[in-house]
């Protein structure tokens, strides 16, 4: 014998449906937020690690360089202004003078060897904002302050970081 009502419905209600939407609703925007904010993180972890590679390389090459140099080029150098240029003087492994230049062209950092262009210090993505170098003269020794700012603007906002560093001529001091 069927005890069950012969006029009821089986089934969902019309509110255990909407119910069961709304929270379907909101699991997925709490995921897609999630989703996009992981994006971003990655993104920002992108630009912050992009900047550093780039100082890394562009302030190692020219503390190197400075630090191995016999001279500063007064004349061909541009102190105390942005966008700054240096160049000094070196020698190479057979005791021949060698001139090394730093100069900016499109907001990046580049380099020449004896008047020939080498190429870019900066890697893809990073764009230089200001490059200023500063002389130090002592009684015996010369050296060059480095005042450096580089720019990742990947994403909604740019990441901007400055970089400095000081560096003494070796034979000087």
């Amino acid at each position: 014998m069927n005890n069950k009502p012969k006029n009821k419905k089986s089934g969902y209600s019309l509110v255990e449906a909407v119910v069961y939407v709304t929270a379907l609703a909101f699991i997925s925007v709490v995921a897609i937020n999630s989703i996009m904010l992981f994006q971003n993180l990655f993104l920002e972890m992108k630009k912050n690690r992009n900047v550093g590679n780039a100082a890394e390389i562009a302030m190692g090459r020219m503390m190197r360089e400075i630090k191995n140099a016999t001279d500063i080029s007064g004349g061909g150098s541009a102190f105390d202004s942005n966008p700054g240029r240096l160049t000094v003087t070196s020698l190479d492994n057979l005791g021949t003078a060698v001139s090394i230049e730093f100069y900016v062209e499109n907001n990046i950092l580049k380099i020449k060897e004896n008047a020939v262009a080498k190429g870019s210090l900066m890697p893809e993505n990073t764009l230089l904002n200001s490059l200023i170098f500063r002389q130090i003269s002592g009684v015996r020794s010369k050296g060059v302050k480095i005042e450096m700012t580089l720019k990742d603007s990947r994403g909604k906002s740019p990441l901007i970081k400055n970089f400095y560093g000081t560096a003494v001529l070796r034979g000087s001091y």
